[in-house]
């Protein structure tokens, strides 16, 4: 592989930062002796709905197509020694995989390992669920809204009731376990925050709470391709005045309840309204800025994200990367590849150099996820450390 610095497209800060941070850099860089615990193996393209707020709508991600068996095979039998947990989900909804049972099966050879789905529920049979509950497996319901209105603002063809009833079947099998503690098929709740449903956050904890969900990840809307307007109008960040009262109010119901939530941290007000502009960057201006840049996200030098040191990612086709997010950022692939020319190749220790350095690319800046640098919230333009 020809020799390159594929690690943020400011190569002069990159550079910077490395001067700056040479102990950092350098241990970085070194190979990771141990492998990653938590996968996320993208089974499908594939999604019965066309939400709103998603780039599947918009033509951001592939084609559909779903991930040839054989090849998932090769990718859980390479990563099942060393996996804690595997998630299934990419950008899609993975039971419309044609063979997801399958799929599922696979994983009565690795009983200890944990299967993470994020579903929006349409499919969620009896079937389906009955075969949850005989497995190690946790279920995120992704939902828009607690009443049918809402819900189909960003889902026009989806039913809320689908959802609720597949809750209601699933704490029925819950209670009539003989030992609850043998019950390890576990419930969430993916809440997209936008406009049109934000007044609804409260809410969406007392619908947890009734279901017996354990946990609640409130994401706030991205970009993802949709159209200026709709996204101007729908960025729950135009609406600070009302969103942080709401999240304020969600952390004090979970906390009361005992559920956990995953909320991301919004300010009350902002110092620096708007995106950046070249000039803005110093003389970091005299270069072309980024993609991040442009759009007004902070450069978060003094955050790390742990996912290069616990997460590997594996795309329909085989192709390893970072994260979702990362996804023309090709680390190698399965079918090529072995576990540790991914995991400790030149790409991924060259990425590792400039995210402990403090030079991030523009996915790692832009990131929505509350694990990431921006913690759920990449343009804040309060914080831009």
């Amino acid at each position: 592989m020809r020799f390159r610095i594929p690690i943020r497209e400011n190569y002069p800060h990159f550079v910077s930062r490395v001067v700056r941070h040479p102990l950092k850099a350098l241990r970085a860089f070194r190979p990771v002796r141990t492998f990653p615990t938590f996968f996320w193996v993208k089974i499908t393209n594939r999604c019965n709905l066309r939400c709103r707020s998603c780039g599947k709508t918009y033509g951001v991600e592939e084609s559909d197509s779903d991930m040839d068996f054989d090849l998932f095979r090769k990718i859980l039998d390479r990563i099942a020694p060393h996996a804690k947990t595997i998630n299934l989900t990419g950008i899609g909804e993975p039971l419309c995989n044609r063979q997801a049972e399958a799929i599922f099966d696979e994983f009565g050879r690795y009983p200890r390992i944990e299967i993470e789905v994020i579903t929006n529920g349409q499919l969620v049979d009896e079937k389906w669920l009955d075969r949850f509950s005989r497995m190690k497996c946790t279920v995120d319901f992704s939902i828009d809204g607690t009443d049918e209105e809402t819900f189909r603002f960003n889902r026009p063809t989806a039913s809320l009731a689908k959802v609720r009833d597949a809750l209601e079947r699933a704490l029925e099998l819950e209670r009539a376990t003989p030992d609850p503690s043998r019950f390890e098929f576990r419930r969430r709740i993916n809440f997209v925050v936008m406009r049109g449903n934000m007044h609804q956050i409260p809410e969406v904890v007392d619908w947890a709470d009734k279901y017996r969900c354990t946990a609640i990840v409130f994401v706030l809307m991205s970009r993802w391709g949709c159209p200026d307007a709709f996204w101007e109008e729908q960025n729950p960040l135009n609406y600070r005045k009302e969103l942080v009262p709401l999240l304020e109010e969600a952390r004090r119901k979970t906390k009361e309840k005992g559920i956990v939530a995953f909320i991301p941290q919004v300010a009350a007000r902002v110092d620096t309204p708007g995106a950046h502009s070249a000039s803005s960057e110093g003389w970091l201006g005299w270069f072309k800025p980024n993609s991040a840049t442009l759009l007004g996200a902070p450069r978060f030098e003094d955050r790390t994200c742990g996912v290069p040191y616990w997460g590997l990612y594996f795309s329909v086709n085989g192709d390893a990367t970072l994260c979702c997010a990362s996804r023309d950022y090709v680390l190698g692939n399965a079918r090529s590849h072995t576990l540790d020319e991914i995991w400790n190749g030149a790409r991924m220790r060259l990425f590792r150099m400039g995210m402990a350095a403090g030079s991030h690319r523009a996915f790692c800046r832009t990131c929505g996820l509350l694990y990431g640098l921006a913690q759920g919230n990449p343009f804040d333009r309060n914080d831009t450390t």
